[in-house]
């Protein structure tokens, strides 16, 4: 499964289909059962603690709550790459 949490002012068109979820609510999580998920971020502004901003959840709280094999980002940022770290999780940067 591929689950995407996009910057809310990213208006490109994005493919869509049964593989892949778009994370607005933290509720969402519940309604992934797969064992290995791609997460990819969107243009997000993750502060020092973590916080996705403009969602108002931690990024961890996705790492915990669902197994996720891979990040994918379109930026760079420090924390992310901490929490990747520390969590064993592969990290790729586009």
């Amino acid at each position: 499964m591929v689950i995407i949490i996009k910057n809310k002012e990213y208006n490109r068109e994005i493919i869509t289909n049964d593989n892949i979820v778009y994370l607005d609510s933290i509720c969402k999580l519940k309604n992934i059962n797969d064992d290995n998920n791609v997460l990819i971020l969107i243009d997000l502004d993750i502060d020092n603690n973590g916080v996705i901003k403009n969602y108002n959840f931690f990024l961890e709280e996705v790492l915990i709550t669902i197994n996720i094999g891979t990040i994918i980002s379109n930026t760079r940022n420090e924390k992310v790459e901490e929490i990747c770290a520390f969590h064993k999780i592969n990290y790729l940067r586009l």
